[in-house]
């Protein structure tokens, strides 16, 4: 018996290792979605990888909540009232079996266009759906996507765009929709860049090839596991970025507008009172909004620089020794395991959270709520993940809207991090965490702790936030308000 429950368990696994959880956004007038596009075991490029797409997420719109979700390979729209009822749901069909994974869409004057794809990415089939009805027709997109893999999928206003990099190459290509309207393709040609210290293998391609690709929300809270990713791609109103940090002496930003397609490569150095480029130090950086925080991490340091992303200018920079204590954090160091029951330790010595940090791949995300960053700083240490245990996603399409975080665990997975609260205008860190941050981050790491059964999600409608999640006691999922306010 005990041998057979060993033999499932890691049956679970290998299954799980062939899977990447989607969290997508549907919406026109508001940041464009991001979605996970690796697992934890594909290369960043998507080429001959195995998906399997489980998400919910939320539009507001006209004083109702349309939730999207998925149950065994099907797509559902629910609808509920501002008032948390439930009203009536739509199945999303497909007709084409080998396009069935979702990877976004795009609300428009009542109708809903969502863009399916197969699983390596080469093939991408659209939907389209009048809301009130729910009748919908499927067209497929004839367009050759040989020579080149999957990078991204980009909403913005009432455009899509499929992002693609062409083999062995610094070559983007970007093709857009309006609807089921392929309108055109837009190149962006790189190769005047190296983007490695290398005569070899120093195009854009071998570095998407292979580190795995981050795609990050600044409205969205990314965890560490995500964030110490060396490559990830932003989109920031008109702007699309590329930022990559395997390279010891800065961080490449590729900056593209996605209005002219015009672009600039930017570098931030990695610098620091007592740093040298080496081996001896590990580093990585997250874009929020404006700014770009960079973490450069030893055994024996650790430096936090913030960079105004437009003028390359340092603002800030934040040093911390061995023999020192790291007065800006509101939370304990902390070392977590996910198992089936999460497994935490606490602790407060500066020099030990250094070297834990150095163990393997560290990471800084930061998140924008009201008048702060709420920063988590940490690290990954060099073990595989062993499959997905679940993803708490949030997202909220209404124009003008703030969103919520995005939470996803993996078991077996240990981070070792701790949170800070940096104040927007003065670039200060707060020594204290105040009321509202706290009833924040036990809310969120309530919805974690229980997320392996379902997906939950965090979402707001102006001052209200709201809930959605699997309630055990009526056996379904609802909408309630979490209780948290402005």
């Amino acid at each position: 018996m005990k041998l057979k429950r060993v033999l499932l368990i890691a049956l679970m696994c290998a299954f799980y290792q062939l899977s990447a959880q989607v969290n997508v956004s549907v919406g026109v007038g508001v940041e464009a979605p991001r979605m996970r596009v690796t697992g934890p075991d594909t290369n960043g490029l998507t080429e001959n990888a195995s998906y399997t797409t489980n998400f919910v997420s939320p539009i507001v719109k006209d004083e109702n909540y349309y939730v999207i979700t998925e149950k065994l390979n099907t797509y559902w729209v629910k609808q509920y009232s501002i008032e948390n009822e439930f009203i009536k749901e739509h199945k999303i069909p497909y007709e084409n079996f080998d396009h069935t994974n979702l990877m976004g869409g795009l609300f428009n004057k009542g109708e809903m266009f969502f863009y399916f794809s197969n699983n390596s990415r080469s093939g991408f089939t659209i939907r389209s759906m009048e809301m009130n009805t729910g009748n919908s027709k499927e067209i497929k997109i004839s367009l050759e996507f040989e020579k080149q893999n999957f990078v991204d999928f980009i909403v913005k206003g009432e455009s899509v765009y499929l992002v693609f990099i062409e083999k062995k190459s610094s070559i983007l290509n970007f093709y857009k929709f309006e609807g089921t309207e392929n309108t055109g393709k837009h190149v962006v040609d790189l190769s005047k860049y190296k983007f490695k210290e290398s005569k070899y293998s120093n195009k854009l391609y071998d570095i998407l090839k292979n580190d795995k690709i981050a795609q990050i929300s600044s409205n969205n809270i990314t965890l560490i596991e995500e964030a110490a990713k060396k490559n990830k791609t932003y989109v920031n109103q008109d702007s699309y970025f590329i930022v990559m940090d395997a390279s010891e002496k800065n961080t490449k930003c590729i900056e593209i507008d996605l209005n002219d397609f015009s672009f600039e490569l930017k570098m931030f150095f990695k610098k620091g009172k007592d740093y040298k480029s080496s081996k001896k130090y590990k580093s990585n950086s997250f874009i929020n909004n404006n700014l770009l925080f960079q973490i450069i991490c030893s055994r024996k340091e650790m430096y936090i620089s913030i960079f105004d992303v437009s003028t390359k200018e340092l603002l800030k920079q934040f040093h911390v020794g061995e023999n020192q204590d790291i007065d800006f954090n509101v939370t304990d160091f902390e070392q977590i395991k996910y198992l089936k029951k999460e497994k935490k330790k606490t602790w407060s010595e500066t020099d030990k959270f250094l070297k834990k940090m150095k163990s393997g791949a560290v990471a800084i995300s930061v998140f924008e709520y009201q008048e702060n960053y709420y920063i988590e700083i940490g690290g990954i240490p060099n073990t595989k993940s062993k499959g997905i245990l679940s993803e708490i996603g949030l997202e909220n399409f209404k124009e003008n809207s703030e969103i919520l975080p995005s939470y996803c665990k993996y078991t077996g997975l240990t981070e070792y991090s701790f949170k800070s609260i940096l104040n927007k205008n003065t670039l200060e860190f707060k020594k204290e965490r105040t009321k509202d941050f706290k009833k924040f981050d036990e809310k969120i790491n309530q919805l974690a702790s229980r997320g392996y059964k379902r997906d939950n999600i965090i979402f707001r409608d102006g001052d209200k936030i709201k809930i959605y999640y699997y309630k055990e006691k009526l056996d379904k999922d609802v909408l309630e308000d979490a209780g948290l306010k402005k």
